[in-house]
C-alpha cells in the first residue's frame, strides 16, 4: 500500500474498490458496466500500489468458498484415468482453479472455488466419457487393422492423441476467454487468490508436489492421430465458467 495515503483515505479507497468489484453481470450490471468497472480497479490497484491483501475482498465469503476437493477418476481396472492422467491440470486452469494426482487412493484434487472446483471435476468425468466412448468406436473399426501393437499399447497411443488434442482446445478456450475479458483486475485477482491460497494448502497439509518426468514410449502413429481427430470431434461448447451452466460434452 502507497504510505502516503493516509489511513482515512485508504479505508474509502478500499470501500470504493470493493464496490466496483460487485459491478458484475451476476449482480444485474451489463457487460460494458462490468468491463468499466473492472478497469477502474485495475487503474486504482496500479496508482495506490495496492494488492488483493490489502484491499481484502470478501475474505469471509472466500474462506468458506475456496478448498480442496477430491474425487476418483481412474479406470475399471484401477489407476487414473487418461483424462486425469493427461488433462487434470489443464482443465484445472480452466476453471482458475489448481489439482494434483494422489497416488495414495487414485484421485484427483482440485482447489479452487467450490463452483469452479466441482465443474472442473465434472468436465474431467465427462471428457473421461467421451474418450472411452471414442476408443471403443477406434477400437472396433479403425483399430481392427492396426498389427504389431498390443491392445494396451495401441489404447495409451489413442487416449495420448486424443489428450494432446484436447489439451489443445480447451488452452485455446482459455486464452479466447482471457482476451474477452482484457485481462481486468477481476480475473487477476481471483486468479491470485486462488495461487495464494493453494500454497497456503500445500504448506498446512505438508505436501511437496513433484513434477512428472517424461517417459520414451513407442506407440501406434496411426492410434495417436486418430486419437487427435476424435479429440477434435467433442464437442466443448455451451459451457459457462464457474459451475452456474451444465457442461455439455458429446457429439
Amino acid at each position: 500500500m502507497n504510505p502516503q495515503v493516509g489511513r482515512d483515505q485508504r479505508q474509502k479507497l478500499i470501500h470504493r474498490i470493493r464496490a466496483l468489484m460487485d459491478k458484475t453481470e451476476d449482480n444485474g450490471c451489463t457487460e460494458a458496466e462490468a468491463l468499466t468497472a473492472a478497469g477502474m480497479v485495475d487503474k486504482l490497484m496500479q496508482e495506490y500500489d495496492l494488492t488483493f491483501k490489502d484491499v481484502n475482498v470478501d475474505e469471509e465469503m472466500a474462506a468458506s468458498s475456496f478448498g480442496a476437493r477430491s474425487r476418483r477418476h481412474t479406470l475399471y481396472r484401477g489407476g487414473f484415468h487418461e483424462s486425469a492422467q493427461y488433462l487434470c491440470s489443464t482443465v484445472a486452469g480452466y476453471f482458475d482453479c489448481k489439482a494434483f494426482m494422489r497416488k495414495a487412493d487414485t484421485s484427483v484434487l482440485i482447489f479452487g472455488e467450490k463452483d469452479d472446483s466441482q465443474s472442473a471435476h465434472q468436465m474431467l468425468a465427462m471428457l473421461a466419457l467421451a474418450m472411452d466412448q471414442e476408443w471403443e468406436r477406434y477400437r472396433k473399426g479403425e483399430g481392427r487393422s492396426e498389427h504389431g501393437h498390443t491392445i494396451a499399447q495401441l489404447r495409451k497411443s489413442f487416449m495420448l492423441g486424443m489428450a494432446v488434442r484436447l489439451k489443445e482446445r480447451v488452452l485455446e478456450l482459455k486464452a479466447a476467454r482471457s482476451h474477452a475479458s482484457r485481462g481486468t483486475a477481476l480475473v487477476v485477482v481471483k486468479g491470485q487468490v486462488v495461487t495464494d491460497r493453494f500454497a497456503k494448502y500445500l504448506r498446512d497439509s505438508g505436501i511437496q508436489l513433484q513434477s512428472r518426468r517424461a517417459r520414451s514410449f513407442s506407440g501406434s502413429a496411426n492410434a495417436i492421430n486418430a486419437g487427435k481427430s476424435a479429440g477434435g470431434r467433442v464437442d466443448l461448447g455451451g459451457k459457462k465458467v464457474g459451475g452456474t451452466g451444465q457442461l455439455s460434452i458429446g457429439r
